[in-house]
């Protein structure tokens, strides 16, 4: 009996902790997609073009586990696009600076190129600091036609989001472009807010894994005192 009672309260305190760690929708702004806006990603008039968008992490002092995100995105033009590629920037004096995690090459959309689709990354593992900035960035090998195929990143239709965790996440209110040649660096779009939705997990602060490591001390005492 005194064996049970100690391996229940082991178990309850492992459930809380791993509770703290399921991944949740952190922020999202796809309730706000509107049909027909977007922002066109791969060759445009011979130019590869890349768009970037940016959001913000909530206050825990744990920081974050990134593990996964949604981004809805449609066909443009004819052919046939060719992979994407989505990478997340680190944020230096507000544009991407250097890449820490690339994400993963998007296979073809099946179905109708005229409806919209999610794009969904999944099994991510990746650190962010709390209240920091970070950019999603995004580019496609497509083809150069004089009537090139592209993707076509949603935009959404008004500003705001939902910061699900409700501790401060939010997406940023402008887009940024960069091709090869008219606009060799990143440049703001003039408008333009990307559909974005990022899973996180709440690390654990500090002063939890404390109260854990207090409960386990306890209980531990408690049994050995029950053994004598």
């Amino acid at each position: 009996m005194k064996k049970t009672s100690l391996k229940i309260l082991s178990f309850l305190a492992g459930l809380s902790l791993c509770s703290s760690l399921d991944a949740v929708i952190a922020v999202s702004n796809h309730h706000f997609a509107a049909p027909g806006g977007s922002l066109v990603i791969g060759k445009n008039f011979g130019e590869n073009v890349e768009w970037s968008h940016s959001f913000t992490t909530g206050s825990n002092s744990g920081g974050y586990l990134l593990e996964g995100m949604s981004l809805k995105f449609e066909f443009g033009a004819t052919g046939t696009p060719g992979p994407m590629f989505i990478e997340v920037f680190e944020d230096v004096a507000g544009l991407p600076g250097d890449s820490f995690a690339p994400i993963d090459t998007l296979s073809l959309f099946s179905g109708d190129p005229a409806s919209p689709g999610s794009a969904f990354f999944t099994g991510l593992s990746s650190s962010l600091d709390p209240s920091t900035t970070y950019w999603i960035v995004v580019q496609a090998d497509v083809s150069s036609s004089p009537d090139p195929s592209h993707y076509e990143w949603q935009n959404v239709n008004s500003l705001g989001e939902t910061d699900f965790l409700g501790d401060g996440w939010s997406i940023g209110n402008q887009s940024f472009v960069k091709t090869d040649i008219s606009f060799p660096n990143w440049t703001d779009a003039g408008g333009g807010i990307a559909t974005l939705e990022i899973n996180a997990s709440p690390v654990p602060e500090p002063h939890v894994y404390a109260l854990l490591l207090g409960g386990f001390s306890l209980a531990f005492v408690a049994y050995r005192k029950k053994l004598k």
